[in-house]
């Protein structure tokens, strides 16, 4: 039950990193509104050799890990908590080993990634881990992807970081209070490169 909740869960990060790097919401919004999009303007870099970055490394990080190699990405880590050894080596827990590379510095991962996924547990070391500081370090091109806990990214920050073009798009599956919908949701619920879920 534990390994089909952790697939499920890594599959629906799978389908919001997809979704908002290739422009789903906005491009089916666009085009039933009644706009005639080009394809030549609806182009966008997709997954395929991408560099992501996982914060974590528990089930649902692995499950997810898993998934990413059909897209061929340089998988980095940051999981300051897991042993050195974890997916190195096959184990009665893991049995299929991974290549990733762990970056210590969440400031050094956060520069280099076009995807962020959180898989980690909501503690007081990582309660606001994604605020302004660190938003300011992803390339504007990148992603971040939270299915773990609300609290974890600073929504005002992630917010802000959208609106002023330092960021590309967000998938969300928690948020801080929830249920969140409708107007609860702030400007994360109206922005068009933002899917906001009800905790799936």
């Amino acid at each position: 039950m534990q390994r089909a909740h952790s697939q499920a869960v890594a599959e629906l990060a799978l389908t919001l990193a997809l979704s908002i790097l290739r422009r789903v919401k906005e491009l089916d919004s666009r085009v039933t509104s009644g706009e005639r999009v080009p394809s030549i303007r609806a182009l966008s870099p997709g997954l395929m050799n991408a560099t992501v970055g996982i914060i974590g490394m528990g089930d649902i990080a692995y499950e997810f890990a898993l998934l990413l190699q059909a897209f061929k990405c340089r998988i980095l880590i940051h999981s300051p908590t897991s042993p050195p050894t974890r997916w190195t080596r096959p184990d009665s827990r893991y049995l299929q080993t991974i290549v990733h590379e762990r970056v210590d510095s969440l400031d050094d991962f956060l520069t280099q990634v076009d995807l962020v996924s959180i898989h980690c547990p909501l503690t007081p070391s990582t309660r606001g881990l994604i605020g302004e500081e660190q938003l300011e370090k992803m390339k504007p091109t990148a992603v971040i992807v939270n299915t773990a806990r609300g609290g974890i990214i600073d929504e005002k920050a992630l917010a802000s970081a959208l609106k002023e073009g330092k960021l590309a798009g967000a998938g969300l599956d928690v948020f801080e209070v929830e249920p969140a919908y409708g107007e609860s949701l702030g400007e994360l619920g109206k922005m068009s490169n933002v899917i906001c879920l009800p905790h799936l």
